[in-house]
């Protein structure tokens, strides 16, 4: 399947326009991950605090929600279906 990691604040959406083809949510839960992770070594976790990997299928329905101070406090979550509110996630 074909999902969209799209990266979110509540400011502004950076949209993923290729896409990446994986074989199920586990498979994209690690390269939601992986993404993050190569954001966050950048610098600055603090800038960060509010975005979120904001995951969608090729007809744009959102799979899951992944925010960068999951990955940046070294946690790591299992994705869920349908799309839970960033704003319960945002300190």
């Amino acid at each position: 399947m074909r999902l969209y990691f799209n990266c979110w604040s509540p400011d502004r959406t950076l949209p993923d326009l290729k896409g990446v083809d994986v074989d199920d949510l586990g498979a994209a839960r690690d390269h939601a991950i992986r993404a993050i992770q190569a954001v966050v070594a950048t610098g600055n976790t603090e800038r960060w605090r509010k975005w979120a990997l904001r995951v969608s299928d090729d007809a744009g329905k959102d799979v899951f929600e992944m925010p960068f101070w999951f990955i940046a406090s070294n946690l790591r979550p299992q994705p869920k279906s349908g799309l839970s509110r960033i704003s319960s996630w945002v300190r």
